[in-house]
C-alpha cells in the first residue's frame, strides 16, 4: 500500500509544469567566438585569475594558472585559411591564445563573474572579481 501511495504522489508531480532540464542555469549564457572576443576586449585592465588545462595531451602538461591584470588583447585574422586568432596577455605572466578553428564553446557565468572557454582538448577559465 505504501509503494502505491508513493507511486501516486510521483505520478501527480508529472502533471506540474517544470523548467526544461536542458536550459542553462540562471546567470549562465553561451557566447559565440565574436561575443567572447568583445567581452575580452571590454575586460582590458581588469584583475583576473586565468587557469588553463590542456586536457589529454602527451606529454602531460600541468594546468597553467596566472593572476594579474589583462594588459592587452591582440587579434589576427588569417583570411587565407579563414582563422581568427586572439591573444590574451595577463601582464608579463601568461598569454592565452584562442583560435576560431579550435573553438568549441564558451559560457559566461554572470553570477560568479567567470568565463569558461573550450577549444580542442583545452579548457580555460577566466575569473573576474576573485
Amino acid at each position: 500500500m505504501h509503494r502505491a501511495e508513493e507511486l501516486f504522489a510521483f505520478a501527480e508531480t508529472l502533471t506540474h509544469p517544470v523548467s526544461p532540464v536542458l536550459c542553462a542555469p540562471r546567470g549562465h549564457r553561451r557566447l559565440s567566438f565574436g561575443e567572447l572576443v568583445c567581452k575580452l576586449e571590454q575586460s582590458v585592465g581588469c584583475e583576473v585569475l586565468v587557469s588553463t588545462d590542456a586536457g589529454n595531451v602527451w606529454p602531460k602538461v600541468s594546468p597553467i594558472t596566472a593572476v594579474g591584470t589583462i594588459s592587452e588583447i591582440e587579434e589576427e585574422r588569417e583570411p587565407d585559411i579563414g582563422d581568427w586568432l586572439v591573444r590574451l596577455s595577463v601582464g608579463d605572466l601568461a598569454v592565452v591564445e584562442l583560435s576560431r578553428h579550435q573553438f568549441t564553446g564558451a559560457e559566461e557565468d554572470a553570477t560568479m563573474s567567470e568565463l569558461y572557454i573550450r577549444q580542442a582538448s583545452q579548457t580555460t577559465v577566466i575569473c573576474f572579481d576573485f
